[in-house]
């Protein structure tokens, strides 16, 4: 921890906490608040040692906890500070009164005489009085306490009485040691917090209670309390509230120092002394609302000297600047939205951004990125963006630098005519971003920051409405007259002559500021920024641009800016880079630029590589149009060559001879016509004598995929099956005697002793259907997805076993550093020559070529092909559009919206509407993994309410998260009532009658591995334990995390896992 501050008077910290069984809520909150205290004190140096200790009853073993000192001179790390805390369990109580003087006794032989102790002190129960309290535990402590040799320490007798316990802990009794006691108290009995009145009264601590026993508040009030204890307040933020908070204190202090001990007769209106004298008690308390923390700082006395010279610190002290980054690297990881709440944590962490020296900082920042990220709650998400968008307000900074220009390279400069109104249209700036006022400067800060994470469209199309709005002038004459009298302040204006690298080359940096008062971008982005304005065409700017992408030249090939390797980021450089070139060649760049580039060849030779591949993975579900050889059907064409048969004696298709002049129908044994229809029958159907070459039969096309020959079926009504050749099916795949059409490409099967000698019908063959003027090549849309699965991806991409799976989801920045960037565009290539033929079902494509142009076209372009949504019938691209329900034969696809509204129409305490559990278009149930992941996916008993949804109205428990049974089905007028925050009946009888105890036993759990409690709010039963186990909350039981949610689903009937997604065969994936 860090060094105590210039006082001489040092501090420690102990938090003295009952841990009975109804004390869940307070060790919950303490869980949350310890580490941020330990971070407080190591940033502060408020406290050099901090310990927690927790008490019980003489009722049953446990009695006292002790975790030891943690800090300078002290015996514990943090982690098993921490790992304490997790382990002290709400368990057992006895009587109504704790042993709250065995662990003040307990406390004060733990202190020591060289320092004070702040002790905060968590209670529901008063201590074991004598006034009114005469059960055995009161006995049992008053003897032990007064035992000679007592283990506690020597002093423990001090604390059998209440009076004498606090002239002790104020150092007004014996000994030298000496303690501040703040009490918070949750209890709304008279005999509970009179005696916690008292004691934090005595020490010139403060006493609190809460209406009910609220984990947030208590975390709240605790971080409060200590905060203006150390003389700590924020700067310009809002100050935190409390909800049901109150302070008591006295209205008569007469007698109060004069108490000979908690009997005293004179006690009666400082603590209950006897029931009966309630009353008198009563009358001299005053209770007090607690709104805010400037309330809380009005009645704490503080420390000494206020801790508040920390961020000063900061700047002077380098081994304090280390203690910093560890501290805040922990809060981030472990609490990321306390950042916000604490001064200590907001004014460090902006001390941490100014520094740009410091090589921690990029990476707290990056890390802070993440855990916004994860974060679960959208408010907390948010209200944690717009603190860090105040954190980065350069305004002044920005000021400065523009006053350092000297006046004669004012000019040209951009500003933002405040007199012209630029309407936003909703295109421009996307649904998402909606702006109340529609205004460009009703653009957020973090909305224009976002160009360092993403170049996305709507991004670039956000930033390009702002670069159109600018105002350039070149000269002070050419400023308008409104604003020419309007000082810098009022109205900024930055010279181009800050992109120079004279003036460190901020123009593109502080652009923005036009725009947001205080906003800057990081070097990167302001880069990017430079490389729109050049792919738009911004001639006023171009220059400007050109200087600061010329000199980001060997600078975008860092494989640690991972938001580069992106197609849409790499393609927006190439845009720039080609501009740049096309005007370098015809002098149309400045003259010290002439010899400049934005990108080395090899740079840029990889950069195409890449954007190629992504947008090669964009199109895997464009459709391309093939034109292939077409499919008869039973269809109806000239039958072609004929041979008699000699057996039959009639004119047969080559397609249906055997050997020996033979025809199929002859040759085959009477047993085999099994189908109504006997051999005789079957010979004389659709045969003539008289049949020529010009008479039409039903051709067919035999179903193996190698095969594909075309046969006469003469028994159409016979064929019951998919068409499959003799060959096929009797002699073995791949011997048929086919011969292939030279325009469609067909094959139709000529056994080689009927073929005629004087012709090469192998090489010179058109089939009848050709022949005869039939459309034989006929149109068929395929994605490249699909066309990959029978083709291979060799064609289509070289990439030289360098890509293990070259078209699996990921990243831009995965797949290269998977290659290696060095050799990513050598060993990589997007649709190589290649002669190889492509084929569908077969079937060879006879437009390959016109195929490969329009991919090329597609790629190059950067474009893809819009899908829509067979729900709401809107344009998306593609590759955003998912599986309906991920099952084969479906085939709907439907964007994310839609499916996240269709599959969320049910919802806690509401009816379960059955329908809307299955797919809206096939109407089965759908795949696990094609659900989004909701409190649905795991609602217990669901898979019951299905089965009985034609008997019983179902609806989801508020309380126990199952599904159960509502009312009987029995009337089909009308949809039944509404209902909101519905419970089942077993959860609506244990609510009704039971305490309150068991109502909190009822919703907290402990983790079957650490044994910490566990208190589900809300979300799904799966619960991931800061000791790395998962269990689940129903049972308790600890599970792989892999088959945690089986079990969940399985054991406590689930809907969605009831066909298991791994042992499902009916399952469409999603290729993208």
């Amino acid at each position: 921890m860090a060094e105590a501050t210039s006082s001489s008077q040092v501090y420690d910290l102990l938090i003295l906490t009952d841990a009975t069984s109804s004390m869940d809520e307070y060790l919950h909150a303490l869980n949350q608040s310890l580490p941020k205290i330990i971070s407080i004190s190591a940033l502060t140096g408020a406290f050099a040692r901090i310990g927690v200790m927790a008490y019980r009853d003489y009722c049953r073993p446990g009695l006292l906890e002790w975790s030891g000192w943690f800090g300078r001179d002290g015996d514990i790390g943090r982690d098993e500070l921490l790992h304490f805390m997790r382990s002290v369990r709400a368990q057992d109580g006895g009587d109504w009164p704790e042993a709250t003087k065995t662990g003040l006794a307990s406390a004060y032989s733990v202190m020591r005489e060289d320092a004070k102790t702040l002790v905060l002190l968590y209670a529901d129960a008063p201590p074991h009085m004598g006034g009114w309290d005469n059960g055995p535990n009161y006995k049992k402590e008053i003897e032990y306490l007064t035992a000679e040799g007592c283990k506690l320490s020597p002093s423990a007798g001090l604390f059998a009485d209440w009076v004498s316990a606090a002239r002790t802990l104020n150092g007004t009794g014996h000994g030298a040691k000496q303690a501040q006691i703040f009490s918070i108290v949750c209890s709304h009995t008279n005999e509970a917090f009179g005696p916690f009145m008292y004691m934090s009264h005595q020490t010139k601590g403060t006493c609190i209670q809460m209406k009910s026993p609220d984990s947030p508040l208590i975390s709240k009030l605790t971080m409060s309390v200590l905060l203006a204890w150390m003389g700590v307040k924020k700067a310009g933020e809002p100050e935190e509230t409390f909800d049901d908070a109150f302070n008591l204190c006295y209205n008569n202090l007469d007698d109060i120092d004069a108490l000979e001990n908690e009997k005293d007769p004179k006690a009666d209106i400082y603590f209950v002394l006897q029931r009966s004298q309630v009353e008198v008690f009563r009358s001299n308390i005053c209770q007090n609302t607690l709104s805010d923390e400037k309330q809380l700082r009005a009645i704490i006395t503080p420390r000494d000297i206020p801790v508040t010279d920390f961020a000063k610190r900061y700047v002077s002290d380098e081994d304090y600047r280390k203690i910093v980054v560890e501290n805040l690297s922990k809060i981030i990881r472990e609490d990321v939205s306390s950042i916000t709440l604490n001064p200590v944590f907001g004014a460090l962490w902006r001390a941490v951004c100014n520094d740009r020296r410091n090589e921690a900082r990029n990476v707290l920042i990056a890390d802070l990125g993440v855990s916004i990220a994860n974060m679960g709650s959208s408010s907390e998400k948010s209200n944690l963006q717009t603190w860090l968008a105040e954190s980065y307000n350069y305004a002044a900074e920005i000021a400065a630098m523009i006053e350092e220009v000297p006046l004669a390279e004012r000019f040209p400069c951009v500003f933002l005519d405040p007199t012209q109104h630029w309407h936003l249209h909703r295109s421009e700036d996307g649904d998402e971003d909606d702006q109340k006022d529609g205004t460009i400067t009703s653009f957020t800060c973090s909305q224009l920051l976002e160009i360092g994470r993403s170049c996305d469209s709507k991004i670039l199309r956000r930033l390009g409405t702002v670069l159109t709005r600018l105002t350039y002038v070149t000269t002070p004459e050419e400023l308008p007259n409104h604003v020419m009298g309007m000082k810098d302040d009022e109205l900024p204006r930055i010279p181009i002559a800050l992109a120079k690298q004279q003036h460190n080359r901020v123009f593109w940096k502080i652009l923005l500021h036009l725009v947001v008062p205080g906003i800057k971008l990081g070097a990167r982005p302001a880069a990017l920024l430079a490389a729109l304005s050049i792919r738009m065409g911004m001639r006023p700017l171009m220059n400007a641009a050109d200087y600061e992408m010329a000199a980001w030249k060997d600078k975008w090939n860092n494989i640690n800016a991972s938001e580069t390797w992106n197609a849409d980021c790499l393609a927006l450089i190439l845009d720039a880079d080609k501009s740049f070139e096309a005007r370098r060649r015809v002098l149309d760049v400045p003259q010290e630029l002439q010899e400049a580039s934005f990108l080395s060849t090899e740079d840029r030779h990889l950069f195409e590589t890449l954007v190629d591949y992504g947008m090669l993975m964009a199109n895997l579900n464009t459709t391309l149009t093939a034109k292939i050889g077409w499919k008869p059907t039973m269809s109806k064409v000239p039958i072609g060559p004929l041979v008699v048969c000699k057996a039959c004696h009639f004119p047969r298709s080559v397609s249906m001879m055997a050997h020996k002049g033979i025809c199929g129908k002859c040759i085959t044994p009477k047993a085999q016509y099994v189908y109504g229809v006997t051999k005789a029958e079957s010979i004389l159907m659709s045969v003539s004598q008289g049949t020529t070459e010009s008479h039409e039969a039903s051709f067919v096309e035999c179903r193996i995929i190698t095969c594909r020959a075309q046969y006469v079926v003469y028994n159409v009504d016979g064929l019951k099956v998919h068409p499959k050749c003799y060959y096929c099916r009797f002699v073995g795949t791949d011997r048929a005697p086919w011969v292939e059409c030279r325009k469609c490409l067909n094959r139709m099967i000529w056994p080689h002793e009927y073929r005629p000698l004087d012709q090469d019908v192998a090489q010179n063959f058109l089939c009848s259907a050709c022949n005869s003027g039939r459309a034989t090549i006929v149109d068929f849309e395929i994605t490249l997805a699909d066309l990959c699965k029978e083709n291979g991806d060799k064609w289509l991409l070289r990439h030289d076993g360098k890509l293990e799976k070259p078209f699996e989801d990921r990243s831009l920045f995965k797949t290269v550093l998977e290659a290696g960037i060095d050799i990513f565009a050598e060993h990589v290539e997007v649709l190589p020559q290649s002669n190889t033929d492509l084929r569908i079902d077969g079937k060879i494509i006879h437009n390959a070529a016109e195929l490969k142009s329009a991919l090329t076209s597609w790629i190059k372009s950067r474009r893809t092909e819009a899908g829509l949504c067979n729900l709401c019938f809107s344009n998306f691209r593609k590759s955003t559009l998912r599986s309906a329900c991920g099952r084969s034969g479906c085939g709907q696809r439907i964007c994310r919206d839609c499916k996240a509204s269709w599959y969320s129409m049910n919802s806690r305490g509401r009816i379960i509407n059955t329908a809307a559990l299955c797919c809206p278009f096939c109407r089965r149930v759908p795949s696990p993994r094609a659900v989004p992941k909701s409190d649905l996916v795991f609602l217990g008993n669901l898979k019951t309410a299905v089965e009985d949804s034609g008997a019983w109205i179902y609806a989801w428990c508020c309380a126990c998260s199952f599904a159960e049974r509502m009312m009987e089905r029995v009337c089909a007028q009308g949809a039944p009532p509404e209902v909101r925050d519905w419970e089942c009946e077993d959860c609506s009888a244990f609510r009704t009658h039971s305490n309150e105890s068991l109502l909190r036993q009822a919703i907290i759990r402990h983790c079957p591995r650490c044994d910490v409690a566990t208190k589900k709010l809300r979300g799904f039963d799966h619960i991931s334990c800061g000791c790395g186990a998962h269990w689940c909350f129903f049972c308790c039981r600890q599970l792989p995390l892999d088959d945690i949610y089986r079990h969940m689903a399985n054991v406590h009937g689930g809907l969605y896992d009831i066909l298991g997604a791994e042992d499902d065969d009916d399952v469409e994936m999603d290729l993208d």
